[in-house]
């Protein structure tokens, strides 16, 4: 067992169930993204049911190739269990695991986040199968490290100065919490409380100063336990008090491929400019930053620098540095790094995939689409391509739509997916186009 990966077969885990906050039920519809990347003789492991159209989609449609699928049983005693989890407690479902492994002669474990559990799952495989596990991705110490915004707060500011993260504090308690909040509050117009080591916005509770400043203690006492437990109860800590920038011109993210040492440096795969809606910042999609981008040699220079930090610390495979640029304008804005995603995620996915569907070439231009309105139009994903008729992309083709999930037509929520087109402003018209077609009570093409 080792990190890395070898020839041979790769065993997808798409569940991301092990961030806090992100154990939900209605995240299992993500599972299937991961498994846009594996192809012929892979294996993509589910903990929740299968959409077989959805996989016929990506073998037919896509010629993403022939991969295997292995469910595993679902919640354990009404909760949600990552997967991987299942997978090192589950007699039957270790056993079928273990039988591919061997039949495969070894394999690369990909989860979505190399957490300890997929590692102890690759130690119990590579022990009971005699065969060679490798990990694609990190130690537990360091995607721990990665991923937790003080860890990474502290590098940036090491390696670039006190100014070059957000303004921020931490609290070690409700108490600690309290005189945070009143004494940051007083200095600007909003606050945002977060999480360490949560994913995106889902451990965001945002609060505008002027709803607490004027608050006792015991009144903010009361307010900050509402307000955080209506997502999570107890109170988790430590947690970052950090100051809301209002003058946000730009939200970049950096993707790379951190490999380990010997094969050479990390390797910037794209930059792009997310788009963030909502109170907390969701994320609701992305696009690649335009070649022209003022800030584009900023970004690269520090970005690689940070994956390089990384790297001397043990890290490989996929990570992604979220910033802002903050200011009058692009040219002078203010760079500050937001977090680190030592993980696959809503960007790099299917910047990977769009990279394997068109090769050396690349594809034209595009935007990756998160959140983007409610399904309710028809009755599943079969359902959807046929409405969808001639949007959807299909290999030769340099326009379409390509689904990242079947989330939007199986679980009611929102669709996950790329439009591509001729021009940004392209891909967001068949977005529309896509979105009208779905609406309850459209008529089809």
């Amino acid at each position: 067992m080792s990190e890395g990966d070898a020839p041979g077969p790769y065993v997808f885990f798409g569940d991301a169930g092990e961030i806090p906050l992100l154990d939900r039920p209605d995240n299992v519809a993500l599972e299937y993204r991961l498994s846009m990347l594996a192809g012929d003789g892979d294996l993509v492991v589910l903990g929740s049911d299968r959409n077989v159209a959805f996989e016929e989609y990506k073998a037919s449609v896509l010629n993403l190739g022939q991969c295997r699928y292995l469910p595993v049983r679902g919640r354990e005693n009404g909760r949600h269990v990552p997967v991987h989890i299942r997978c090192l407690n589950d007699v039957a479902a270790f056993d079928a695991l273990a039988g591919f492994v061997s039949a495969a002669g070894g394999v690369t474990l990909v989860p979505h986040i190399a957490t300890g559990a997929i590692w102890a799952l690759a130690r119990k495989l590579a022990r009971d199968t005699g065969k060679t596990v490798h990990v694609a991705g990190p130690p537990p110490a360091v995607t721990r490290f990665a991923n937790d915004k003080m860890c990474f707060s502290e590098l940036v500011r090491a390696l670039f100065g006190p100014y070059s993260g957000m303004s921020e504090v931490s609290a070690h308690g409700m108490a600690a919490l309290v005189g945070r909040v009143r004494e940051m509050a007083r200095g600007c117009d909003k606050i945002v409380l977060k999480l360490p080591s949560s994913a995106g916005s889902a451990g965001n509770f945002p609060i505008f100063s002027n709803d607490v400043v004027a608050l006792s203690p015991m009144a903010l006492w009361t307010y900050l336990q509402r307000l955080i437990g209506q997502v999570v109860m107890p109170p988790e800590f430590p947690m970052i008090v950090q100051v809301w920038e209002n003058n946000v011109l730009s939200s970049p993210s950096v993707q790379l491929w951190i490999p380990r040492p010997e094969a050479g440096d990390p390797v910037i795969e794209g930059l792009f400019e997310q788009v963030l809606t909502g109170a907390g910042g969701q994320f609701a999609g992305a696009r690649p930053l335009p070649g022209d981008h003022p800030r584009i040699a900023d970004l690269c220079h520090e970005g690689a620098m940070l994956g390089l930090a990384l790297q001397a610390m043990g890290y490989f495979g996929r990570c992604s540095f979220d910033a802002v640029l903050t200011g009058d304008s692009i040219e002078t804005a203010a760079l500050h790094w937001i977090e680190c995603n030592g993980r696959w995620g809503g960007v790099s996915v299917p910047m990977t995939l769009l990279n394997r569907l068109f090769g050396e070439e690349g594809p034209p231009s595009y935007a990756i689409m998160h959140n983007f309105g409610q399904g309710g139009g028809v009755a599943g994903f079969a359902d959807g391509l046929e409405v969808l008729g001639d949007l959807i992309w299909r290999p030769g083709r340099d326009t379409g739509i390509i689904f990242n999930t079947p989330s939007g037509f199986e679980a009611g929520t929102s669709f996950h997916f790329v439009a591509l087109a001729s021009s940004d402003e392209a891909a967001t018209d068949l977005a529309d186009v896509m979105k009208r077609r779905l609406a309850p009570g459209a008529n089809p093409p």
